[in-house]
C-alpha cells in the first residue's frame, strides 16, 4: 500500500475513534442496564421557551415552536417508529407522568431529553458567495438520572431533528458495542 494511503487511513481512524469516543461521553456508562426512558414531544408555551431570544429571531423562535406545537402527535409517532432501531429496552413516555406510570427508579433509571435551544453556526450564504453567521433553533440531548437526580452533559446536533434522532440512536447502539468489548 501506498504510504500515504496509509498514512491518511490511519489519521481518518483515529479521527474516527476519537469522535465516537468524544461523543459517548454524553451517555451514562450503565445506560443499557435499565430500560430507558424516551421523553415524548410536548406542547411548548411560546412565551416561557428561550424567552432571552433577541428580538430580532423572535419571528423564527415563534415559528419553530408553533410548527412544534401543531405536529405533536406526528412528531411522536416518528420518534416511535425510528427508537425501533434502538437495540435495547426503551419505552417513550410522556413528560409529567414518568414518575407516576414509571415509578421504579432502578428498573427505569435514564431519562432521553430534549430541550429547545438557539444556536449560530458559519454557513455559506449562496447568494452573496460568502460564509455568514447562520441563526437557528433546533433540539439538545442529555440524559437525566432518576437516582442521582442529575443531568449529563448535554450533546448538540445540527441539522434535520429526525436525523439528530438517528445520531441519537446511532450512538447508543455505538455504546453497546463499547461496554461489550470491556
Amino acid at each position: 500500500m501506498n504510504k500515504s494511503v496509509f498514512a491518511f487511513c490511519l489519521a481518518l481512524g483515529m479521527f474516527l475513534h476519537a469522535n465516537l469516543t468524544m461523543a459517548q461521553k454524553w451517555i451514562p456508562e450503565d445506560i443499557h442496564s435499565t430500560t430507558v426512558l424516551v421523553e415524548r414531544y410536548k406542547y411548548m408555551d411560546p412565551d416561557l421557551t428561550l424567552e432571552d431570544v433577541d428580538d430580532e429571531y423572535e419571528d423564527k423562535k415563534e415559528t419553530f415552536i408553533s410548527k412544534a406545537n401543531t405536529e405533536l402527535a406526528d412528531r411522536n409517532t416518528k420518534l416511535d417508529e425510528l427508537f425501533k432501531a434502538y437495540k435495547h429496552p426503551y419505552v417513550t413516555a410522556i413528560p409529567g407522568k414518568i414518575d407516576k406510570e414509571y415509578p421504579d427508579k432502578d428498573t427505569h433509571r435514564f431519562i432521553l431529553k430534549r430541550d429547545v435551544f438557539f444556536g449560530k453556526k458559519e454557513g455559506l450564504n449562496t447568494t452573496s458567495n460568502k460564509v455568514e453567521d447562520q441563526s437557528y433553533f433546533a433540539y439538545r440531548y442529555y440524559f437525566y438520572d432518576r437516582k442521582t437526580k442529575q443531568s449529563f452533559t448535554p450533546y448538540y446536533f445540527s441539522g434535520d431533528q429526525w436525523q439528530q434522532v438517528r445520531r441519537v440512536i446511532f450512538w447508543l447502539n455505538q455504546e453497546q458495542r463499547q461496554q461489550s468489548s470491556k
